[in-house]
């Protein structure tokens, strides 16, 4: 995981991560969301869901995840 990315405090929330997957970005996109407890730079995640173009690139908004150790 690369970095994560809040939106401005006046606009909805979204909680945004880049994934980095064999030299190439997705971003993980929950809407609704400021934070997701355990999730912070250099988390270990599993995700599925469908990719979507998102802001020029590929993301999965609202993606299932699962912390990995």
């Amino acid at each position: 995981m690369a970095s994560l990315r809040l939106s401005a405090a006046g606009a909805a929330p979204n909680f945004e991560v880049e994934l980095n997957v064999d030299k190439q970005a997705v971003q993980l996109v929950w809407l609704g969301r400021r934070a997701i407890p355990g999730i912070r730079p250099g988390t270990r995640l599993a995700v599925s869901g469908r990719p979507v173009r998102w802001r020029g690139g590929t993301a999965l908004v609202n993606p299932m995840y699962e912390l990995l150790p």
